[in-house]
């Protein structure tokens, strides 16, 4: 007894129902002026459950194939959906409803061409479906766990079948995305594939997302609809820091570094550890908000990391540092010695010069001035004395240091009281350099001194004061033009090359690199420092893809003064391909029996978030030889020429975007051979016969025997199940009573290890008329 045409009696589900078309021919007139256009209709197609036979809630479509013999353009194509004799739809697509469980749904195709030139003009086709009494599980899954990151989140399946089929093994997976719905910039998660997912730092500020396709252990269809649920809220961040350095960056001076402390998710600010650095290498001891600036930092760029903390959610978040300028030299009194003469007290001085210079810097530099109230009494005004002249070898050039008195009371005055002017002024006094061919001072450090002499008016003493100075004049610092080599690929590396020179001749010391992404070409929009980048090779990581590369280096002298050069970068010249999508975890799913339906399933990714598009499909049966393009589609209805091999599935993935946006081949095959299955499938049967041809050698020591028995009367009957073999031997395989209203299926392993492998195998009841064999499969693997 058939049940809508898809399933016996007892809930067995029938082979893979044959396509039935017949051509309805127009009533022709005189005379004949064309012949009728003729559809083919290929097949009706469960898109919402692919390869499974359709169930209340599925929308199906009518595939078709329209040819006019006399090439007449078809001018509309007609669809016609009928449950019995009532219209149910009149689009290429029907969903089926409540009113359709158990019955059969016929779908007619009516193409026409133009009345006007051919007669006749239309011609039609109908095929059957028959809709399932079973109707698919369904899943209302639900998301347990603490948002964030190291946490465990659970996904709950929410299993429902309204036939009260068992809960089978459920396919899983999760997803990232940008919003609440879950759908923006949605991405699967490579291998996350399990009920249970650990929160990584990549899904802070991400909403998650689970995936459950409910699978039943019997019935058919036994396979829902995908279902999903989003986390109610996205994964807690990390706070961030954005640190900034205020102050000068030089020697004798204090820096002070502010937080610039965020967090997405509003947790409050904990306490922030700090590291002051000195060109990159961590200095001892400076862990504060605040560093006084040293000699030894003199020439050196300083940073400060900040560590960020919150005091609830994510605690920390990654270090961040801000840069200094190179420090310069301080501005400080020279080393000035005074003596006194004659028995006279000293005079004090004070220095506006700073301790060194710029390279090649040429002209005067006031060195010091006298103290006006601390200077001795009695001496006299506008008095002015000579200078010392001295002469220092700067390496073959002839450099005059000369003490020479500023202003207008003429040469080397103390200038103490009244005069020059009418007012209390200080003597000044300045160094004069300049070399003989008037480039500048070389590099180095220059002292010398010189004698003030004065005396008084009243006995004209005279008091000798002896200034002595120091004086450092800076070379150049080293310059860097760097280059990039390397293949921009992912995996590939990257080598940046320094271009190091130095107008001093200084050799190369060690020098600093960084590493940076960027999205333009420029090298500066969301340039971002990668961490850990910090040699002069880089390897790319999936996450430089569609960004531009910036390699930095700090050159270093190994002597002069400074010894640190500006950093200087070089940009990529362009940027890191998008990488190609994946297909993971290929499997086959669905049971891999002739007249059955299996799909494919996979996680698809793209580490660039392009969209799946196009991925290609190759079904192929693997026996003695492997036969490749048995199938094109992601789903695959079994046939009986696959009986005795395994499936195998290739998987090509592609995107609808990117580039590239074809990924690698991948393939998998079956562990189990698909069974030899009784041709008929269903009947009203006492023996059932299955015949075996080309299959070499015995049959194994443990054949599994399946057969589903049903129960056509109601008395309390019991008959006993045989194998027999192509040798005409019989084997037990089982026995069935009359206790279930559906039937009765019976799995058994013998050993027929002494039967031919090829030949007809039978499998009978010793009662006919209560009993009849509805399935027979035999399994050489023993699966």
């Amino acid at each position: 007894m058939m049940l809508g045409g898809g399933l016996m009696a007892g809930g067995v589900p029938q082979a893979q129902a044959q396509v039935q078309t017949r051509a309805v021919v127009a009533t022709q007139t005189d005379p004949v002026r064309g012949r009728v256009p003729t559809i083919t209709i290929t097949g009706i197609v469960n898109e919402t459950v692919p390869a499974q036979a359709p169930s209340v809630g599925h929308v199906v479509k009518a595939e078709t194939v329209v040819v006019d013999p006399d090439q007449d353009p078809i001018i509309k194509v007609d669809y016609l959906w009928r449950r019995g004799a009532t219209q149910v739809g009149n689009e290429q697509r029907y969903t089926t409803t409540a009113e359709d469980a158990g019955q059969d749904l016929i779908v007619e195709v009516t193409a026409s061409t133009d009345s006007a030139t051919t007669d006749p003009a239309s011609g039609s086709a109908t095929t059957t479906i028959a809709v399932a009494v079973n109707t698919a599980p369904t899943a209302t899954p639900t998301i347990t766990g603490t948002l964030t990151v190291g946490s465990v989140l659970t996904g709950s399946v929410g299993y429902s079948d309204a036939d009260g089929d068992a809960e089978g093994t459920h396919l899983y997976q999760w997803y990232r995305a940008d919003d609440a719905a879950g759908t923006t910039n949605r991405v699967v998660i490579a291998g996350a594939t399990a009920a249970t997912y650990t929160l990584v730092t990549a899904d802070q500020g991400k909403f998650l997302v689970f995936e459950v396709t409910p699978v039943a252990v019997t019935g058919t269809p036994n396979t829902g609809a995908p279902t999903s649920k989003v986390t109610a809220s996205a994964v807690n961040a990390a706070p961030t820091a954005t640190p900034t350095i205020s102050g000068t960056a030089m020697v004798g001076q204090t820096l002070t570094g502010s937080t610039g402390y965020a967090d997405a998710d509003g947790d409050a600010e904990g306490t922030h550890t700090y590291q002051w650095y000195r060109n990159g290498t961590a200095i001892n001891g400076a862990t504060n908000t605040t560093f006084a600036v040293t000699s030894a930092d003199y020439g050196k760029v300083l940073s400060l990391g900040v560590v960020p903390r919150a005091l609830t959610g994510v605690a920390e978040g990654a270090e961040s540092r801000a840069d200094t300028a190179t420090v310069t030299a301080p501005v400080v009194p020279l080393a000035l010695t005074t003596s006194g003469a004659n028995g006279s007290a000293a005079t004090a001085w004070t220095s506006t010069m700073p301790g060194a210079l710029e390279p090649n810097h040429t002209g005067y530099l006031v060195i010091g001035q006298a103290n006006v109230s601390g200077g001795p009494t009695g001496l006299t005004t506008g008095t002015s004395y000579g200078h010392t002249r001295l002469t220092v070898d700067t390496g073959g050039q002839s450099v005059v240091l000369r003490a020479a008195r500023t202003g207008d009371c003429g040469d080397l005055v103390m200038n103490w009281g009244l005069g020059c002017g009418g007012g209390t002024r200080p003597g000044r006094f300045k160094i004069e350099y300049q070399p003989s061919d008037n480039t500048g001072l070389p590099e180095g450090t220059y002292t010398g001194s010189f004698t003030v002499q004065a005396r008084e008016r009243s006995n004209y003493v005279s008091h000798l004061i002896e200034v002595t100075f120091s004086v450092t004049v800076l070379g150049t610092a080293p310059t860097a033009t760097p280059t990039i080599t390397g293949t921009m690929t992912v995996g590939s590396v990257l080598t940046g090359n320094v271009g190091y020179a130095d107008a001093d001749g200084d050799a190369a010391g060690t020098h600093l690199y960084k590493w940076y992404r960027a999205d333009n070409a420029a090298g500066t929009t969301n340039k971002v420092v990668i961490a850990g980048a910090t040699a002069a090779t880089y390897t790319i990581v999936a996450a430089d893809q569609d960004k531009y590369l910036v390699f930095e280096v700090t050159p270093v002298s190994a002597t002069g003064t400074p010894n640190t050069g500006a950093p200087t970068g070089k940009v990529t010249a362009s940027a890191v391909p998008s990488g190609a999508p994946v297909a993971s975890n290929v499997r086959i799913t669905g049971p891999e029996v002739s007249g059955y339906g299996v799909q494919v399933a996979y996680e698809y990714s793209d580490s660039d978030g392009d969209l799946e598009g196009g991925t290609v499909y190759n079904w192929c049966r693997v026996g003695v030889s492997t036969v490749c393009g048995i199938g094109n589609q992601r789903s695959y209805a079994v046939q009986s020429a696959d009986e005795g091999s395994r499936l195998q599935v290739e998987v090509t993935p592609k995107s609808s975007t990117g580039v590239p946006n074809t990924g690698s081949l991948v393939r998998f095959t079956s562990s189990e051979e698909i069974p030899y299955r009784n041709p008929e499938g269903i009947g009203n049967h006492g023996e059932l016969h299955i015949t075996i041809a080309g299959r070499g050698g015995n049959a194994p020591s443990n054949l599994r025997v399946y057969s589903y028995v049903a129960s056509s009367s109601t008395s309390s009957a019991e008959a006993q199940v045989h194998l027999i073999g192509p040798s005409g031997r019989s084997y037990p395989a089982g026995s069935v009573r009359m206790n279930s209203p559906h039937g009765t299926h019976i799995s058994r392993n013998i050993d027929v290890s002494s039967e031919p492998a090829s030949g007809t195998w039978k499998l009978k009841l010793t009662d006919a008329f209560n009993f009849r064999i509805a399935d027979f499969r035999l399994y050489f693997d023993g699966t």
